[in-house]
């Protein structure tokens, strides 16, 4: 969770802003009032804060922590419509993402992507997102790699009140 929070405070950030700021990035129009604009960003993974994921796969099974690094490349889609809502759609993949096993300095890939789909009000509120992530950790030999698979959903009432968040979560070793 503590991850996913920083990537909704972009994403919100970024739908407040996307009234102001779509006229100034030449968007094609759709509508009276409604407009969209694509954005594509890549960007390194900060080493400041490393990202250290636990692999119960590797070692046999016993596990170890994976510190990874590399680049994550992002497309967000915004539109705005004529109420002043605003729908950003953005998929994410890894490019060059490799991790390094801190206990046996083992060397893993990370591949896979990541689909977001949000609704914000006018004003940000109601709110409603669905992220489906599919990754793979390969780590070396066999037995060691990762497949993991989580969906979850939020929605957020007009008043700020979290109503739903559902998040499913499947792994298994390969």
């Amino acid at each position: 969770m503590r991850r996913l929070l920083p990537a909704l405070a972009l994403t919100a950030l970024l739908a407040l802003a996307a009234p102001a700021t779509l006229g100034a990035t030449n968007p094609r129009s759709v509508g009276a009032e409604a407009s969209t604009v694509t954005v594509s960003e890549s960007f390194p993974i900060n080493y400041d804060e490393p990202i250290i994921l636990f692999v119960p796969c590797a070692l046999g099974g016993a596990g170890e922590e994976v510190e990874f690094g590399g680049d994550v490349h992002t497309v967000f889609h915004l539109t705005t419509d004529a109420a002043g809502g605003v729908h950003v759609s953005h998929l994410t993949n890894y490019q060059g993402v490799a991790g390094v096993g801190l206990t046996s300095g083992e060397t893993y890939r990370l591949a896979g992507a990541a689909r977001t789909a949000e609704t914000h009000g006018p004003g940000g509120l109601p709110f409603e997102f669905t992220t489906t992530n599919s990754r793979r950790l390969v780590g070396p030999g066999t037995g060691n790699d990762l497949r993991l698979h989580v969906v979850t959903h939020s929605t957020v009432s007009a008043s700020g009140e979290v109503v739903t968040f559902v998040q499913r979560v499947d792994a298994d070793c390969g």
